[in-house]
């Protein structure tokens, strides 16, 4: 998932805030994770961790949409059963 994110150019332009929040909590969890995999911490920040990651991914999408609004359109697009969130 974090990949993913970094690999969003957004993710430094937009919400590298979000992004470096996202990653700190990751290496919290890598540091735990080497001194015992078992520790319950790890969950813990792992969950943290997807919960930044997708805040920071549902802010580039907001983003994305605001800079880009969807016409209205008279014809039915050929893939007009997909929902869209923009």
């Amino acid at each position: 998932m974090f990949a993913l994110l970094q690999s969003k150019p957004q993710s430094i332009t937009l919400v590298p805030t979000e992004t470096y929040a996202a990653f700190e909590v990751l290496a919290q969890a890598d540091v735990f994770n080497n001194i015992d995999r078992r520790l319950p911490i790890i969950d813990a920040l792992s969950l943290t961790a997807k919960h930044r990651i997708r805040l920071a991914e549902q802010i580039i999408l907001q983003q994305t949409c605001e800079a880009s609004p969807v016409e209205p359109s008279s014809t039915k697009p050929a893939n007009a059963d997909q929902v869209s969130f923009c």
